[in-house]
């Protein structure tokens, strides 16, 4: 599917707080934009629910790490009530700086033909700058992170865009920009970084969060790859598959897609890469030091050694409906 689909599941409410505050926005609103809206979750809640589901079973990066990050700079003292008010002003800023981008670019695509989307997009926008200022002033640098963040996702989606719609579009391209598109997850850890005077441990933390954004980009593509090929659009997967012909030699594109699941050298492909990103990401996590976040990424290393049986069941599922899941 194209890029607006992008991590899949996020668009998803993940946590009580952001649901109770997303009700509590919406309820100001008038009722034929609320109506709106609701529509256009359960059209993204049908899309979602054909994907590969691709997280641990905890937090997604763009909340666990924030949280860590969070917790770790805490200063000693700090009474918890407060401390969690402000944890969940800046995750929900961060979600409401997401769903602007999300229904922005569906309106883009012509995915979205509600007329007061558009709205609902900048209003989602103003809501987080809102949050924010409570927390940062006008000055601050955090803003210039703020601003760059939401222009290298904006740019990243329409150059995504573009590569899809060539065939010769190599997987690292795919990669750098997938990374770009998810740069609207980093506002929660650079957030707390600035606010804790640690801005040094940036570097190390958006090297984590690209390399746990590429591997959940490419699981998404592993599933998208049919329907992209039929529309002639290339993805991640389907390079990486492309890439796999002249050491199949015999089997079509089609072919090998559709074996994606099932053929055993291209399992082992996919592997290779997921477990490329996931030793990057715990090289970085094991040099920022902090324990939270080196525990998380372990358990990624965990979620992606079990990937090619759990990828093999998905072909086991198809021909056999009553195949027992295999669980992460």
């Amino acid at each position: 599917a194209t890029e607006q689909e992008f991590i899949r599941g996020f668009l998803m409410i993940p946590t009580q707080d952001l649901s109770c505050r997303l009700s509590k926005m919406t309820r100001r609103w008038p009722g034929s934009l609320v109506s709106d809206l609701d529509e256009y979750f359960a059209i993204c809640s049908r899309t979602i629910s054909r994907g590969i589901s691709h997280f641990p079973s905890r937090d997604p990066y763009w909340l666990a790490l924030p949280k860590s990050i969070f917790w770790n700079f805490q200063t000693p003292g700090s009474e918890r009530t407060t401390s969690e008010k402000f944890l969940g002003d800046i995750l929900w800023a961060q979600y409401c700086v997401f769903l602007h981008v999300r229904i922005f670019d569906d309106i883009l695509d012509g995915h979205v033909q509600k007329r007061s989307l558009p709205l609902a997009s900048e209003m989602f926008l103003s809501e987080a700058k809102m949050v924010l200022r409570r927390h940062f002033r006008p000055w601050s640098q955090f803003w210039k992170s703020f601003e760059r963040y939401i222009s290298l996702t904006m740019n990243g989606i329409t150059v995504a865009d573009k590569l899809q719609h060539s065939p010769e579009t190599p997987r690292e391209s795919f990669e750098k920009v997938h990374a770009n598109v998810c740069s609207v997850f980093k506002i929660g850890t650079t957030a707390f970084c600035h606010l804790a005077g640690k801005t040094q441990c940036l570097r190390m933390l958006n090297k984590i969060m690209d390399h746990l954004a590429i591997i959940s980009h490419l699981l998404d593509d592993l599933t998208d790859a049919p329907e992209d090929l039929q529309r002639s659009r290339s993805n991640s997967a389907v390079a990486i598959l492309r890439s796999q012909l002249y050491k199949q030699p015999g089997i079509a594109l089609d072919k090998l897609i559709e074996m994606r699941y099932s053929n055993s050298r291209t399992l082992a492909a996919f592997s290779k890469i997921f477990q490329e990103h996931v030793s990057a990401a715990l090289k970085s996590a094991e040099t920022l030091g902090i324990p939270d976040i080196v525990e998380y990424v372990r358990s990624y290393r965990v979620f992606v050694d079990s990937l090619p049986v759990y990828l093999h069941s998905q072909h086991l599922k198809q021909i056999l409906p009553e195949f027992i899941e295999v669980e992460l």
